[in-house]
């Protein structure tokens, strides 16, 4: 049973900008790239301030933004997330008051952050969820929510949260950098432990048990190869499919180049089915010219197992999945710049895969697996 969610063709309002400096958070006197680690959601109810501020208290929490590392300036990080430098500077106010982070004109602002176990912790996390308690009571009231309606829908909220942390999702992607990026995403944003499985993995010898899954995602790049492998296997469990977009550092790389370039889109060709590897570097280029990025022309280049530099003479540069790059780099002329393609998740993808955790979770679990043929459509399960 395949699922597949709605495509996107740009990124959403909000969305970070991934820092292409190099520099780790800690690093004395660098400011901390928190930018790719934020995504913003404007459709949310919660203030974007708030949206924030909790992100920037989880990084710190978790330990992403350690102690001593300096944040981003107000102007530096609004700009970066096509937000209001007041908004930036509201979340940073909030984090101070509840002592995560100490602002000064010399040094910035910086984390100063706060030991497991410290007494210190819990009141600020305290005031908050009182602060949001308040928020809920009175939009409550302004719907015509009596008390106890309110606790009914908190309640049911947190029961259904812990149904879906105790799903079993499994995400397949073809590449170890992809994967490992997609996993730690879904979980952060789901709060759902995600067994990582590579496409080169799902083979008969496989040692990946579906039996406890409650379903299986990947991307519409490998919808097919992954039905495919789990036909093969004998499983019936529910496949879903996102759309996803190209990393913000694959919109900055081709936005940096002059006007006119010609850009190749090049995906290594192996084994022998041809179609499908058609049909991968069909759907690699399109993504490539959805980021409309304007002045560039793209030029798509099936490569064989040797690369031949012809191929890419007369290109400014050359977009190659990360599995492809040792391959093909000895062909590419040494002027020419590879851009490595990776693909995040956008808000889209996000709301698809919320619907469908949500759905699995009101489930009764473990019936027999079900098989239809309905067609998809953008959201719609088959």
């Amino acid at each position: 049973m395949t699922s597949v969610g709605p495509t996107a063709d740009h990124a959403p309002e909000g969305s970070a900008r991934p820092d292409d400096r190099g520099r780790s958070p800690g690093s004395p006197g660098a400011a901390a790239p928190v930018e790719r680690l934020i995504s913003l959601a404007g459709t949310e109810s919660s203030p974007v301030y708030l949206q924030l501020a909790d992100q920037l208290r989880y990084l710190i929490r978790t330990g992403e933004l350690p102690v001593g590392a300096r944040l981003p300036t107000a102007r530096h990080l609004a700009a970066n997330l096509g937000i209001n430098r007041n908004t930036v500077m509201s979340a940073y106010s909030t984090l101070a008051r509840e002592g995560y982070v100490r602002g000064n004109r010399r040094g910035g602002t910086r984390v100063v952050g706060m030991r497991m176990g410290d007494p210190a912790e819990v009141p600020p996390l305290q005031g908050r969820l009182i602060t949001l308690a308040d928020e809920l009571v009175d939009a409550g009231a302004k719907l015509g929510m009596r008390p106890e309606e309110i606790g009914s829908l908190v309640e049911h909220h947190a029961r259904l949260r812990a149904e879906r942390q105790a799903l079993g999702v499994c995400f397949v992607e073809c590449n170890p950098t992809s994967l490992s990026y997609f996993v730690d995403q879904l979980e952060h944003e789901f709060g759902i432990r995600i067994q990582p499985a590579l496409l080169s993995d799902l083979g008969l010898d496989s040692s990946i048990d579906f039996s406890g899954l409650d379903c299986v995602i990947s991307t519409f790049y490998h919808l097919s190869e992954v039905r495919r492998a789990l036909q093969a296997r004998g499983s019936t469990i529910e496949l879903f499919a996102i759309a996803v977009r190209p990393h913000l550092s694959v919109v900055d790389a081709l936005e940096g180049l002059p006007p006119g370039s010609l850009v190749g889109v090049a995906y290594m060709s192996s084994g022998s089915d041809r179609a499908l590897m058609e049909e991968r570097l069909r759907r690699m280029t399109e993504a490539v010219e959805q980021t409309k990025v304007r002045g560039i022309r793209v030029k798509p280049i099936l490569v064989g197992g040797s690369p031949d530099p012809r191929a890419f003479e007369g290109l400014a540069a050359v977009v190659v999945r990360p599995e492809n790059i040792a391959q093909v780099r000895s062909a590419i002329p040494d002027d020419v710049r590879v851009i490595e393609f990776t693909n995040m998740l956008d808000a889209s993808a996000k709301h698809f895969l919320r619907e469908v955790f949500t759905d699995l979770a009101v489930r009764p679990r473990h019936l027999p697996d079900r098989v239809s043929s309905a067609t998809p459509s953008g959201g719609t399960r088959r």
